[in-house]
Order: structure tokens, then sequence, then C-alpha cells
């Protein structure tokens, strides 16, 4: 790649000249990743920075003014092994900060693609506490849609279809014709793709009331062609008043790195676009909605079924004639009618006898092994919603008896399955690592990355999902997730570790790729993250004695609250009642908040990441633990794995519980985040 250029001013017609408002102040940073900083703008083009502990060093900077207190500050650092680009946006009425560091050649096989870390933290202030309170990722903006007027005279509209996902519905082509001839020419030839969706990740931050800082990398481009897209652009909207500050970080189509700064004006728009609708290549999608109508008397069944329905996205009418698919329930029985076929279901008398719930269902001959009516719900919508009704079943050959205890409920211990042995799979990620992984047994696999030597590791394995795998091992200090799909030949990565420097807080580095084949291509489509989950609430029984209800509340962030832990019996061990007892003095009187992200794997099944940052925050010497478990809602059961800290070691531990649905109100379900903007 050639030498590195670095712009900071540019002939835009929206762009004044860059702002020297900062010129002159220091700022003493304390950022939630254990870092300090003193910055100290020595005149509008030149800052001094340095760690706590280092020595001062100077750079380049750029200041736009967002508003009188909000600045938006960028610096291309100088004697970094990758380009590097730090962005902050300076919070002075909020006494707050937010640090996007961008460093593109992460990937040698990408060198275009720009990876950026989010780090949020305050400003000290002499005589003042730090701030509890941070900036914070949002769906504030999901839904939104603004036409961008930029200088050039170039206008693009961009769709905020998620907390993580974005489009572009672009209006106007600045290439010369020389250019849309050569473009033309390099497709026809196999040089280029043809032009796909535009569709990329995005990262929305509420900075305060009706600003936001939007982060967008061209990672899809990318992956479709390593010599397009990759770059990172970084904004500043001012959505009161219509305009836009930011920068690019960015390859041009000569090669050089650019980076420069930008404003525009937006307007919001209604209209709308066939791109919001049309289905994405990159991302797997989750299950089709449809209409259903439930027919019958009231009763607890009929109330599981609609709730079932509704947990999963369907709309539940009362109209029969404009429902997709009708379940109605005579006694003894269950009826799904859809595209005029009618599957009968004879349900069983129930018995004392507690089953694990298993994929799909179907009562064979007219009988079954008892099912709860929980299983009788997600069979009815599963049914209601194929087109061939009779496909579904309950196998009685895969529902197996789980352990009783004493107290008739489940056994609350995790157990790793059996199967997996003796397979090998080679892994291609995304960034394009590539690593072979082979299970010697089911508690043993060996793995190397390309051009390396094969490393044993010790491994627990669970079967999530028919075909899917929840596999664990710890590698040194980090603890590695591996999810592999063999329905879809995908792979979801999750590396967890702890912050350098910070002994009780972690990290997990999510990673995307696929399962080579022999003779195909890896495709497009990717496990990927997803809004699915939220506004959802389970409860999860942990044990006889502790039962947490988690609330999805965002893409970014979940709650749990210990509001349906049941009274401990009087014969309760020692163990549980301080366990208990520990938790409600730790977690308070209303629910915990903790950053989360929600992956799709496929129609029913997710992998759900979160680590107790705030907890940590708050107090160094508490929290700091993760989890990382795959949910499956189809047997309303997770399997995963925590990953906790302790004064001498890191360590991880298995569980895999039952969940339920909850419904009933929280007061964890309104209350103003104590944390968050």
């Amino acid at each position: 790649m050639a030498e590195k250029e670095y712009v900071f001013e540019t002939t835009e017609k929206y762009l004044k000249k860059l702002d020297g408002d900062l010129a002159g102040r220091t700022f003493r940073l304390a950022m939630d990743n254990g870092e300090e900083y003193q910055i100290r703008f020595l005149d509008g083009e030149i800052l001094e920075w340095r760690r706590e502990g280092e020595l001062l060093r100077w750079e380049k900077y750029g200041c736009l003014k967002a508003d009188d207190s909000t600045f938006f500050v960028a610096s291309v650092l100088g004697g970094t092994e990758l380009c590097t680009c730090v962005t902050m946006v300076i919070d002075e009425e909020n006494s707050l900060v937010t640090m996007c560091i961008s460093r593109q050649g992460i990937h040698p096989l990408r060198p275009r693609l720009a990876e950026v870390e989010y780090i949020f933290g305050a400003i000290r202030v002499p005589g003042r506490p730090l701030p509890e309170k941070r900036h914070s990722f949002t769906r504030d903006l999901v839904g939104k849609k603004i036409v961008w007027h930029y200088a050039n005279g170039f206008i693009n509209t961009h769709i905020y279809q998620s907390e993580r996902y974005y489009r572009i519905v672009p209006l106007t082509d600045t290439r010369t014709p020389e250019e849309v001839e050569r473009d033309n020419r390099e497709i026809e030839l196999g040089l280029r793709p043809r032009e796909m969706l535009y569709e990329e990740p995005a990262r929305f931050i509420r900075i305060k009331d009706g600003m936001y800082l939007i982060s967008f990398v061209e990672d899809n481009m990318n992956r479709v062609d390593p010599g397009r897209g990759g770059n990172n652009m970084i904004v500043l909207e001012n959505l009161k008043g219509g305009v836009d500050c930011g920068r690019t970080f960015s390859v041009n189509r000569q090669g050089r790195l650019e980076h420069g700064f930008f404003r525009a004006y937006g307007e919001p728009v209604e209209e709308d676009f066939p791109i919001e609708n049309e289905p994405t290549p990159y991302r797997v999608t989750g299950e089709k909605t449809m209409t259903i109508t439930v027919l019958g008397p009231e009763s607890s069944l009929k109330t599981r079924i609609v709730s079932e329905a509704l947990h999963r996205g369907h709309t539940v009418t009362d109209d029969a004639d404009t429902a997709d698919a009708a379940v109605e329930f005579p006694d003894g029985e269950i009826r799904i009618t859809r595209n005029g076929q009618t599957t009968v279901m004879i349900l069983p008398e129930k018995t004392d006898t507690d089953y694990r719930r298993t994929g799909y269902y179907r009562f064979e001959d007219g009988k079954a092994p008892y099912a709860e009516e929980g299983d009788i719900a997600m069979a009815a919508v599963d049914m209601a919603m194929s087109s061939d009704p009779g496909s579904f079943f309950i196998a009685s050959d895969k529902v197996s008896e789980l352990p009783q205890g004493s107290d008739g409920r489940r056994r609350y211990v995790a157990q790793t399955h059996k199967g997996i042995a003796g397979k090998v799979f080679h892994v291609v990620m995304d960034s394009m690592d590539e690593f072979v992984v082979r299970f010697l047994t089911d508690e043993l696999l060996e793995m190397a990355y390309k051009g390396e030597f094969f490393e044993k590791h010790a491994c627990s394995c669970m079967e999530c999902d028919d075909g899917v795998w929840f596999v664990t091992v710890m590698r040194g200090e980090e603890c590695f997730t591996m999810v592999l799909d063999t329905v879809q030949a995908l792979v979801t990565t999750v590396t967890t570790s702890l912050y350098p420097g910070k002994m009780q807080m972690v990290r997990h580095n999510i990673g995307f790729g696929a399962i080579a084949q022999a003779g195909k291509d890896t495709g497009l489509m990717r496990h990927c993250f997803t809004e699915d989950l939220v506004g959802k609430k389970v409860t999860w029984h942990y044990s006889p004695y502790v039962s947490i209800t988690h609330c999805y509340i965002s893409e970014n962030y979940m709650r749990s609250s210990l509001g349906k832990m049941k009274p401990l019996p009087e014969d309760a061990p020692e163990e549980a009642v301080f366990d208990a007892m520990d938790r409600y003095r730790r977690w308070g009187s209303i629910f915990f908040e903790e950053p989360c992200q929600y992956i799709r794997i496929n129609k029913h099944l997710y992998v759900v990441c979160t680590a107790e940052t705030n907890r940590n925050r708050i107090d160094p010497l508490e929290g700091g633990g993760a989890m990382v478990y795959a949910f499956n809602t189809r047997r309303m059961q997770d399997y995963g794995r925590g990953f906790f800290t302790g004064m001498a070691e890191t360590y991880p531990n298995l569980f895999s519980v039952y969940g339920e649905w909850d419904d009933d109100e929280d007061p964890m379900d309104t209350a103003e985040s104590p944390y968050n903007i």
C-alpha cells in the first residue's frame, strides 16, 4: 500500500475552518478500561498527550465543534505499527468522553479493513467525583431515515435498520463517464463483483438528547472484494440542528490512505424505499412472521400458545378469516389448519415424568410421551408455520428423562454431550484467519492456525441444537468458545479475556466465519448480530434456590432481576442460603444492567454475550465476570459457560438450565438506567 497521506482540511462547501476552541486547554480522561490520559491542546492544530505513567508525545489533530460544549476531535497517530486514528467526543456538559480507536492493517489479507474499538469514560474535574453515567449504545435511531447533503454534490440516504446495521440508498452518482465505463468493463471481465446491497455494520452512541455518534465500517463490501471498501466513517449527528460533522479513515482508489474532516446537513424522510425490505445476502435470516388465530375456550394451554406465538414475533388475531393459520383444541386434541390442510394431535395424559425438551414435535399414532404445556405450545406454533404440518414431530427416541432432585424439580447440572469425537473442521474466519480443529475425543481437541503447529486442549462440548455445537476451551488466560453450526456450515467464535491492567474486568472478541467444504464456496451468509430478542424476558432457573430473570432491553444491554427468586425452604443448604443472600446484597433491590450482545445462529437459536463491566466500574473489587450462552427458544434451554476472575486466576464454569418466558411486569422494565445517559 502506498505511503500514508493525511488530509485535515478540504475545500468542501459545508466544512468551516477547523475549530480552534480547545487551544490552550487541558483534560484528564478516566476511561472505563482502566487507562487514564492527559491531553493538552497546544493550539488549533497540535496537541500533546500521554497515558498515565508514560512520557508526553505530540500529534496533529483536527476539531469540529458540535455545540457550545461538545467537541469532535480526531488525530492520526504517528509512530504506530498499524495506521491508527483516535476519535473523541469531549462532552463538557456531562463531563464525559467517548473514544473510538480505528486501526487499519490488523488483518494482513484484508489490509484496507478498519477495526474500531469503543471506550467510554469521564473527564476528571477538580473537586468533583467522576459521574456514574456514561455515553451509551442506543436504539434511539432504529427505523429512522435521513437524507444527507455533502459539499461535492453527493446526496445519499441513511437507513438505520437496527442497532448494529444500516443501509444506504444512493441518490446520486458522482463518477465521471470514464469511471463508469471503467467500472462496467471490470465487472464484465470479472475483476470486480456487480454492485450488491449496501448494508454495513454500524454502532450508534447516544451523547446527549438529540446528539449521536455513529460509526460505519465497510466490512461487507471488503469481504466481497478485499480490494474495495474497508473504510471507517465516524460522524457526530446533531439531529436538532439537522447537521453533522465527522471524519473519514479510508483508502482511496489509488490505494493511498486518506483521513479528512467533513460537514453535511440532513433532513429526515418518511418515504419508503425498496431497499428497506430487500433480503440481506450477508446475514442468517430470522423466523418468518405470520398471523395466527387461536380458537377455543380460555385455558392455560390457550394462554401458552398465544404467548409462544407473540414471543416469536407473530401476530395473534381473533379474525379467523384473515389469519394465515388457525389453532384450535377440542378436548384432548389440537387441530392446526393452514393452506386448507388440517393436522390433528391427540394430547396424551399427563404423567409424573419430567422430560428434556427437544427440537421438533410429533404425536405418533395419536400418542406420545408426556410433554409440558410449553412444549405443546411450541409444537402448535411450529406446525402452524409449516406448509406441511405433518413434518413436525416429537421423536420418542429423542426424549430422554432427566434425573429428579429431592424436590421433584430438574437437576441443575450442566452435562457435556457425546458425538463430536472424530470430527474435523476447517474454519475460515472473515478476518481471513484459518484454523483446523480436530476432536480427538468428546473432551479433547487439537487445533492449529494456518502455518502453525497443532496444540491439544481439553474441551467441553454441548449440542445446543441439532447439528450445532457449543465448544469451550481454555487457552492460557483466555476462554475460547466456538459455535460450530454444521447445518449451515457457519462458525461464530467468542474469545473472552481480561483487559490489560484490569484484574477483574473482562471483554469479548466476537468473530464470524464459515466451515470450508470441499468444492464449495464459503458464501456470504453469516451468523449475525440481531434484535430478535429485544423486549423479551426469560426467567432462568439456575438451581432449586436461584431463579434469575433476564430482560433483553436492547441489542446492546441486558438487565437481570431477582424478582422471581422463591423463598428459601427451612432445610435449604447453608451454601444455598449464602449464595442467595450474597446475590441480594450485591444486586440491590431492583436489577443489574450490563452490556450485552446477541447473535442469531438460526431461526430459534441465539448466542448471548454479557460481562459485568458496570458493576466492576462502580466497584473495581466486584463483578468483572462474563457469560456466553446459546439460547434455544424452542427447547427453552440454554447452554453456556461463565468466565470469572479470582485473585490468582481466571476460570470458566459450564451451565445448562431451563427457562420460561416471563410476561409479568417488573420494575426493571421501565426503570431509568443508572449507568447510561
